[in-house]
């Protein structure tokens, strides 16, 4: 099992309830959503949050996804309320 590599990723399920209402991210917003997800070594493919992790780091990187998860979440509650 050592070097296999796990993929985490929420399909789309954390961002696409607020593309799919219309909203769109100004520059600033997306500015920001970016610095989050850097903060917890997720990366955005399309609509996708994802992130990597050895077999040796899983515990550590799961929990760091999930975090990210609930802060874009946050984010995105306090982005709606804005508008």
């Amino acid at each position: 099992m050592e070097g296999e590599t796990v993929l985490f990723t929420d399909d789309g399920y954390t961002l696409n309830p607020l593309y799919m209402t219309g909203l769109q991210l100004a520059p600033a917003q997306k500015k920001a959503l970016d610095s989050i997800l850097r903060q917890y070594g997720v990366t955005l493919n399309g609509n996708a949050l994802e992130t990597k992790s050895s077999i040796e780091t899983f515990a550590q990187r799961k929990h760091l996804f999930l975090q990210a998860i609930m802060r874009v979440d946050a984010f995105l509650s306090d982005v709606c309320l804005m508008t």
